[in-house]
């Protein structure tokens, strides 16, 4: 028996950065991004461990501050540069990864097929180069690495791989 109570978790130690109440009425895209969301809460426990959405995987510990989480930059297409703060606070290292070497549809010299998000994406390229010609404008926009790439929901646009690209990715409602 502990003769002396613990205290409650102060602000500063116990976070959460979401609160969903899904709807009684959910969609397949609706599951998908709660699913999505879920993934994206990050917690600091009473001992002051990150605990990060990576399955079984605990952060460094710090009791002073956060690490980054994922969220929206821009609300258009968007191609910038990206700098070590930018990167720190969304924590993109830790978001997935996708290339497209091996894929049939993204091939390095080839214009691929029109392209239509049906969801917002946020890229950070790792390597490669690559230009994004928007259906709207038809204009060719360079994109390559140290890039931040937004794609809005409903975004159209061919993309010419000049070579092959690797990006971390985050989709967002």
């Amino acid at each position: 028996c502990f003769s002396q109570a613990v205290p409650s978790p102060s602000p500063a130690r116990l976070k959460f950065h979401l609160l969903l109440a899904p709807s009684k009425k959910m969609t397949t895209r609706g599951i998908k991004m709660l699913i999505l969301a879920l993934a994206m809460i990050v917690y600091v426990d009473g001992f002051g461990a990150l605990l990060t959405p990576e399955i079984g995987r605990m952060g460094a510990r710090s009791s002073t501050r956060l690490h980054g989480f994922p969220r929206a930059i821009h609300k258009e297409f968007t191609v910038e540069k990206a700098t070590p703060e930018v990167m720190e606070s969304l924590g993109v290292r830790r978001w997935p990864t996708w290339g497209t070497e091996g894929s049939d549809k993204y091939k390095t010299g080839i214009k691929s097929p029109l392209k239509y998000y049906d969801v917002n994406e946020l890229s950070y390229i790792i390597k490669g180069k690559m230009e994004i010609t928007p259906k709207e404008t038809g204009i060719p926009v360079l994109v390559q690495a140290g890039d931040f790439v937004t794609f809005p929901d409903g975004f159209a646009c061919h993309w010419f791989v000049i070579e092959p690209v690797t990006k971390h990715y985050y989709l967002y409602d």
